[in-house]
């Protein structure tokens, strides 16, 4: 893709694409929401409480000392089928959440406030559209509000219920050895408030955070080795700290976590275990769940174990009432493997509302074919697991498929083709809000234009797409 072809690209993004023949399990041609840039990573959607969805994406333009880095997000609001033009975000920017029209984000900053005053770690509020009927889409978002000045290690995970209620969660790197778990609240309509350790000995390392649509608040992260836990139910203060069960040590976790129907909370932990001599263990998915009412979690129950494949992010969502979704990228017995080692499957995990159990894994993606950025989301009762097959060349990039639970299905339906074969790398599903039809959308990184060796790195052009699909 050339610099003279971003006029026609910045239109189609927000133009609606004639709709597929009546009739048609079809998929739209892409449209591409983003300016061209070399990288483009992460790509994240999330929907609010109305049903708005927003983008939000991270990029480097050129390579080495002279580069160049920011982030841009793109809203899709009721009523309307196509994101709006992209919008600049502040460039500490790590992640955005919307509140129905609202948008909060999280920003990982350094040096100087406006005032002088050192700035490690803020939020930003703002607007997924204008003042005004009509308005453009955003999203927009105000002067960055600073929250703490620690010296903070990792990317902070920021958490918004439908309430309005708020948590931001990192972990706070302190005298000797220690790194410390904090947290800042923010109330329904209210700011984020004065940090509090939750989590105050030793050295904590892979940080994540979920709030419920009522207030309920939960946080997990590891430390020597094991996976704890905080909950804080609405109008209490934090409970215990949580001994889940081993997991592991340092960086290796792969964390989500939920706060569903009734105040059920879910943890998942997906990790490969790597010793300090090079060697790996299985790949190892798990889950915790604490029913509705419940003081604390049930034991572990164990989703994967298997063979010497890489982990990754798995992707958690709501599911009807009380239920949940859980994704991840596992083993695949029939792989052939691929330019960076053995391939990875689609697998998929439905929790039982009444049990809150999941049920035995089912693989989306087909047998020897490799996959990678799996992405998911839900509408209710309805869902879309999107992901990336593999090149047979490639262990980064390939194409878009998906796989749909619709209308009250009871399994999901055979893959789908979404893209066509542009090099993409990465997935962020979810749903056009309910008044513009309630349908899939998958967004993803691509590069149409090719890449590898006889592309120089200079001119290498990685734009977001989106497809819609139809009917």
């Amino acid at each position: 893709m050339r610099p003279h072809l971003l006029a026609p690209l910045a239109a189609a993004a927000a133009v609606l694409l004639a709709a597929a023949p009546a009739g048609a399990a079809t998929w739209t041609p892409p449209t591409t929401v983003s300016a061209p840039h070399t990288f483009v990573s992460p790509l994240r959607a999330a929907a609010s409480g109305n049903g708005s969805v927003v983008l939000d994406w991270g990029f480097q333009d050129g390579v080495g000392t002279g580069a160049t880095g920011g982030a841009r997000g793109a809203s899709l609001l009721p009523g309307q089928s196509a994101f709006g033009p992209e919008r600049t975000l502040p460039g500490a920017t790590t992640q955005l959440a919307p509140n129905a029209v609202r948008a909060v984000a999280a920003l990982q900053q350094s040096g100087l406030d406006r005032a002088g005053r050192r700035v490690r770690l803020a939020v930003a509020f703002g607007s997924l559209q204008g003042p005004f009927a009509g308005a453009p889409n955003g999203p927009f978002l105000g002067t960055p509000r600073r929250v703490a000045t620690d010296d903070v290690a990792f990317v902070p995970s920021l958490a918004m219920g439908s309430n309005g209620s708020g948590l931001l969660a990192w972990i706070a790197r302190a005298s000797g050895n220690r790194r410390l778990v904090k947290v800042s609240l923010r109330g329904p309509g209210g700011r984020f408030g004065t940090p509090s350790i939750i989590a105050g000995t030793g050295r904590a390392n892979s940080i994540v955070a979920a709030v419920g649509a009522r207030g309920e608040r939960v946080v997990a992260f590891e430390r020597g080795g094991r996976l704890l836990a905080r909950l804080r139910s609405v109008g209490h203060n934090w409970g215990s700290i949580q001994d889940l069960g081993a997991v592991a040590a340092g960086t290796e976790n792969d964390l989500a976590a939920l706060i569903g129907g009734a105040g059920r909370a879910t943890i998942v932990d997906v990790h490969r275990q790597l010793s300090e001599g090079g060697t790996t263990g299985p790949l190892l998915v798990d889950a915790w769940v604490r029913p509705a009412g419940a003081s604390r979690f049930r034991a572990a129950q164990r989703l994967e174990s298997g063979g010497q494949v890489q982990s990754s992010a798995p992707a958690l969502v709501a599911l009807g009432q009380r239920g949940a979704l859980l994704a991840w990228l596992g083993t695949d017995p029939a792989s052939q493997g691929t330019a960076g080692g053995p391939g990875r499957r689609v697998n998929v995990s439905l929790m039982d509302e009444a049990t809150a159990r999941f049920g035995a894994p089912q693989a989306l993606s087909a047998p020897g074919e490799a996959a990678a950025g799996v992405g998911a989301a839900s509408n209710g009762s309805d869902a879309v697991v999107s992901w990336i097959r593999l090149a047979p060349t490639s262990d980064t990039s390939g194409q878009v498929l998906a796989s749909l639970r619709l209308g009250g299905a009871a399994a999901f339906s055979p893959a789908e083709v979404v893209s066509p074969p542009e090099n993409a790398s990465a997935t962020a599903p979810g749903f056009v809000p309910v008044t513009g039809g309630g349908r899939p959308f998958v967004a993803w990184t691509a590069r149409p234009g090719g890449e590898g060796p006889g592309i120089p790195l200079a001119q290498i052009q990685t734009l977001v797409r989106v497809a819609r699909r139809e009917p």
